[in-house]
């Protein structure tokens, strides 16, 4: 009889896991797609909101790294303009109850200063949940070859 508890609780402790899995990769999906949305849109304040203070990006386009601030300037004075990002091969790794990075491959069409930064990037997105609320903490992006 002992041994059918434990293997009960074992049993339910699994399937509760796999089910919050689950939906913290629904959630991520939906904010994914939401940054894109964002992003096309030229929302340079839902970018802010999706991004944690203390994030890094890496741009597939150039290689450098900038900060938060710069990202959301950069598109609120329009010196960034995305005219479409389709994305396919999406991904979410879960790391822990907290801390997940979502992946992908996208076909971007767009302009940083002037010039055409279009084509297909592979991507990673760590998201880190913080007070109740999941935000992005570093981006990465590069440029594939055709």
């Amino acid at each position: 009889m002992r041994r059918i508890m434990v293997l009960l609780i074992l049993a339910m402790t699994s399937i509760m896991t796999f089910a919050q899995t689950e939906s913290v990769k629904d959630i991520l999906v939906k904010n994914e797609q939401a940054l894109r949305d964002a992003a096309v849109k030229g929302d340079s304040l839902a970018i802010a909101k999706w991004y944690a203070d203390d994030a890094v990006t890496i741009s597939g386009a150039t290689g450098q790294s900038t900060d938060k601030q710069n990202v959301v300037q950069r598109m609120k004075d329009g010196k960034v303009k995305y005219q479409s990002i389709d994305t396919s091969d999406i991904g979410v790794m879960i790391v822990s109850p907290d801390i997940a990075i979502a992946h992908g491959t996208a076909e971007v069409k767009g302009m940083a200063d002037g010039h055409d930064f279009s084509g297909k990037y592979h991507y990673a997105r760590t998201w880190v949940k913080r007070s109740g609320k999941w935000q992005v903490v570093w981006f990465q992006a590069t440029k594939m070859l055709s």
